[in-house]
């Protein structure tokens, strides 16, 4: 620590430490910007009952600015009580974001008169995604320190450059988050059968392969390999309304978490597990929707 906040800080324990156990602290972070992309496809018809498409989607890139600002006051044990340290107030802040690529192949065959059978494949270019970052863009005014540490200046505030004195990282580094994420394939079949000329009913498969890896796995995106399968209908009233009903069922591979935490040089900065464990995930989602044609 350095300058006013050192005087208020060198007797009691780093801000990083056993002593913060069960104290941790939590930032939220809020922000918006425009990114700029584009898109483009191909339509090619290769016989009457067979089409083939391909669609890419371009990298954006964006800034997001807002601010953040700390949950709750800055609190540890000193042995034999628990001391406030005081509370830091909010500063802006920005997000770099890169929003990945993607390439999309589909074909579609038209088996009968009453069956229609696709599949299709999907890169999409993760490994654009390696950090998630938030960094201070403007000094905070100071940490708002509690009395009972003493003397402090008439206005109850220390000078803090910014909440990186705080947490460790430096550089401003409000946060910090290795992703390294890597590119990745899906892959999916599906059939719709028109029953009548009312029904038509559609079942499919899909395979997606998760671009976290075990090494960089968090608890915010516990995420491995992923299977979907889907069934649905569509109940057609007049050529102007129509209803559709779906139903997915996602299951992922069973996964096990050990992430800690980790400095800019990507290494970590304790030798501590941060959080350790196992996620098993199933999802079911159902939806309907109504179509209606002016």
């Amino acid at each position: 620590m350095e300058g006013t906040l050192s005087k208020y800080v060198d007797s009691i324990p780093g801000l990083v430490g056993p002593a913060y156990d069960g104290f941790e602290n939590h930032y939220e972070v809020s922000g918006d910007d425009w990114g700029i992309g584009w898109n483009v496809g191909v339509f090619y018809k290769l016989t009457e009952a067979t089409t083939l498409g391909l669609a890419y989607r371009s990298e954006i890139e964006m800034e997001l600015t807002g601010e953040s600002k700390f949950a709750n006051d800055f609190s540890y044990f000193d042995g034999a009580a628990i001391q406030n340290l005081g509370t830091i107030r909010p500063q802006g802040s920005k997000v770099p974001l890169t929003t990945p690529q993607s390439a999309t192949l589909s074909i579609a065959h038209q088996a009968t008169d009453a069956l229609l059978l696709q599949a299709g494949a999907t890169w999409t270019g993760w490994s654009a995604f390696e950090y998630f970052d938030v960094i201070a863009t403007e000094n905070t005014d100071g940490l708002v320190v509690h009395p009972t540490l003493g003397p402090v200046p008439s206005d109850g505030v220390v000078d803090v450059s910014d909440i990186s004195e705080l947490n460790g990282l430096g550089e401003a580094y409000i946060g910090h988050i290795v992703e390294k994420w890597e590119d990745v394939w899906a892959g999916a079949i599906g059939a719709t059968y028109q029953l009548n000329s009312q029904v038509a009913l559609r079942a499919g498969y899909a395979y997606d392969q998760s671009p976290v890896s075990t090494e960089n796995r968090t608890a915010r995106v516990p995420s491995s390999d992923r299977q979907w399968v889907t069934f649905g209908a569509q109940y057609t009233v007049s050529p102007e309304l129509s209803f559709d009903l779906g139903a997915a069922y996602l299951f992922m591979n069973a996964m096990a978490l050990n992430e800690v935490n980790k400095g800019l040089d990507d290494q970590p900065t304790s030798s501590l597990t941060s959080v350790a464990g196992e996620y098993e995930i199933d999802v079911f989602g159902i939806a309907l929707q109504t179509n209606y044609a002016f």
